[in-house]
């Protein structure tokens, strides 16, 4: 995890971007991979977004120096992504084409390397073989009961999914409808 920081600013210089989240391991493997090219340097994770993985993909430009600097600072923070975000806000270099242009290719050059989107199925409901579906109207999930979700049928979080607090709704077969959906380990 040492080199997680030194690396992570490499790209500071880049200010038209922005950090979901730091980097960390993934399954059997790490979610943070590296390209350089020309000077630049390109770092693409992902980062967990209840339903899916979302790509992070940063570039930018730093000397050696001044990474050991930026991991220094970055280690000693009390809110490492909070302590990355004002490194970025404070940057004024903008994202000139070729690292917009790099910052594409090294996202495809790493795509391979995403973690599987976790898988979900309609929650269990109190020893019931069902659980209440709802409409989604103009993007909105109704709160009226509109039919039934066998439990555990696969939930497809990816095609459509609303977050409230800590339940998760979740399309679960093709009509637009949703029900609780529970992730799967």
């Amino acid at each position: 995890m040492r080199m997680i920081p030194v690396v992570l600013f490499a790209w500071v210089a880049a200010s038209a971007q922005t950090i979901d989240c730091l980097p960390r391991p993934v399954g059997s493997g790490t979610a943070l991979h590296v390209s350089q090219r020309d000077g630049m340097t390109a770092l693409v994770w992902w980062c967990d977004k209840a339903t899916h993985w979302a790509p992070q993909t940063v570039v930018g430009t730093m000397g050696v120096a001044q990474m050991a600097q930026a991991a220094t600072s970055l280690s000693a923070a009390d809110d490492p992504l909070g302590f990355a975000r004002e490194m970025l806000a404070a940057s004024s270099s903008p994202l000139s084409d070729a690292l917009a242009a790099f910052r594409i290719e090294a996202y495809w050059d790493h795509a391979h390397h995403k973690p599987a989107d976790p898988v979900f199925v309609v929650a269990a409901n109190a020893g019931r073989p069902t659980r209440p579906a709802y409409a989604v109207a103009d993007g909105v999930r109704t709160t009226r009961q509109d039919g039934t979700a066998q439990v555990g049928s696969t939930c497809a979080c990816r095609r459509q999914a609303f977050i409230e607090g800590r339940t998760v709704y979740c399309a679960f077969d093709t009509t637009p409808r949703v029900a609780v959906c529970s992730r799967q380990p």
